[in-house]
């Protein structure tokens, strides 16, 4: 007979899958420029920096991209996060990595797993604290 499994009082109790659902807030622009400077060895000082080296515009693109396909912020506030750039600075960042992954199976590949780790590490941690 299968026993069923007892959850630790120390996980959170939704009432339903639902609740549990909806609680979750889904990753922040800060979650994901930790997670893109982490990837790309780059200082967070310097992914925010005016700096316009091709080491410091593709992962601020590649933060762009993230945030405007897992938040729900606009491109001007997606731009403030990011050094103070114009909104369409951001659309521009936006669009190229969308023409990358489209055309290029490393870009895709990275960014998909970006995404993937920074969607899968944001509810871990938000609903079990790990």
């Amino acid at each position: 007979m299968v026993q069923p499994r007892v959850i630790p009082a120390s996980l959170p109790r939704p009432d339903t899958v639902n609740d549990l659902l909806m609680s979750y807030r889904g990753p922040t622009i800060k979650d994901i420029i930790e997670l893109v400077c982490e990837e790309f060895n780059v200082a967070k000082i310097d992914l925010l920096s005016s700096r316009r080296t091709l080491a410091l515009t593709i992962p601020r693109q590649i933060c762009s991209f993230l945030a405007k396909n897992t938040t729900l912020k606009s491109l001007p506030e997606i731009g403030r996060h990011l050094g103070n750039r114009d909104h369409t600075t951001i659309l521009h960042g936006v669009r190229k990595i969308e023409r990358l992954i489209a055309t290029d199976d490393r870009y895709y590949e990275l960014v998909m797993s970006l995404k993937t780790r920074l969607t899968i590490d944001r509810a871990n941690h938000q609903f079990w604290g790990s």
